[in-house]
């Protein structure tokens, strides 16, 4: 959509015309880059939380997650519990993708996301389902990628070095859910 029908007129490269001021996200923050979007990310995880720990759809989507097959002889849909999972993820998805948009950039540039997703499922991993964890697990990347920055110009530490801390967390916490369902089948034998 970028290259073709909603590029600026005269446009060097591929992005839309500025959006409106009136459709901009408010700095919440003075002096930073921190917009009304973080409230929304809040909100909706205080939100998904609350459906998750208490609603039938929190229940149907935990017994499908844990297990497909009990889940479908207990009377469970799997198939539309998947789908209606994967719709949410999506429109959560471009929620956050917006928000960038109408708070930071005001406007849409071609692969204006540097690695958003790749993070995102580190953070899912790390957070193991729970959307509360997922704000602080966010907050541990924001600062290990900020940190990261400051880093390599004030001190001339290269930014893969945090690359390598996210990795090996994700890797140490692979090991650790290995290592749990290992011992959860020890168990149940």
């Amino acid at each position: 959509m970028v290259n073709e029908p909603l590029i600026a007129p005269d446009a060097p490269s591929p992005y839309t015309p500025l959006i409106a001021e009136s459709a901009r996200l408010p700095i919440i923050l003075p002096k930073t880059q921190a917009h009304a979007g973080i409230l929304l990310g809040l909100a909706i995880a205080i939100i998904l939380a609350v459906v998750l720990s208490f609603t039938a759809f929190g229940y149907q989507v935990d017994a499908v997650g844990q297990n497909p097959t009990a889940a479908r002889y207990a009377g469970i849909s799997v198939n539309q519990t998947i789908l209606a999972v994967m719709g949410l993820s999506g429109g959560l998805a471009g929620l956050a993708g917006s928000a960038e948009v109408l708070g930071a950039k005001y406007r849409l540039f071609e692969n204006f996301s540097p690695g958003y997703g790749f993070d995102a499922i580190a953070i899912a991993l790390l957070s193991r389902g729970n959307p509360l964890a997922v704000v602080l697990t966010s907050l541990f990347f924001g600062v290990l990628r900020s940190g990261a920055n400051v880093m390599q110009r004030s001190a001339g530490v290269s930014i893969t070095i945090v690359y390598a801390i996210q990795g090996l967390t994700v890797l140490f916490l692979a090991i650790s859910l290995k290592k749990e369902s290992g011992d959860r089948s020890q168990e149940s034998e």
